[in-house]
């Protein structure tokens, strides 16, 4: 990101911030199925307790996820299109 020029007139000014801006994107994404993975790992530890545990730890972790992904205040805000101000 600190390779995109500060000019918006540099020939390179827009070439760069739209790589940088994808950049960004393919790191936030690496990211939040890392995370995910993380989850379901520690929850697949529950095995260790035996099957019915690691069902329960395992739909814990999917509601868990469901809501941060679909319910939650960002996402709502998202779906609208206003900002929190409004």
């Amino acid at each position: 990101m600190a390779a995109v020029p500060n000019n918006p007139n540099h020939p390179q000014a827009i070439p760069r911030a739209i790589m940088a801006g994808e950049i960004n994107i393919r790191a936030a994404l690496s990211f939040n199925r890392g995370l995910r993975a993380m989850y379901f790992a520690l929850a697949s530890l529950a095995w260790l307790a035996g099957a019915p545990v690691l069902l329960a730890a395992f739909l814990v972790t999917l509601w868990m996820l469901w809501n941060r992904e679909f319910s939650s205040q960002a996402s709502t805000l998202l779906k609208s299109g206003t900002s929190a101000d409004s």
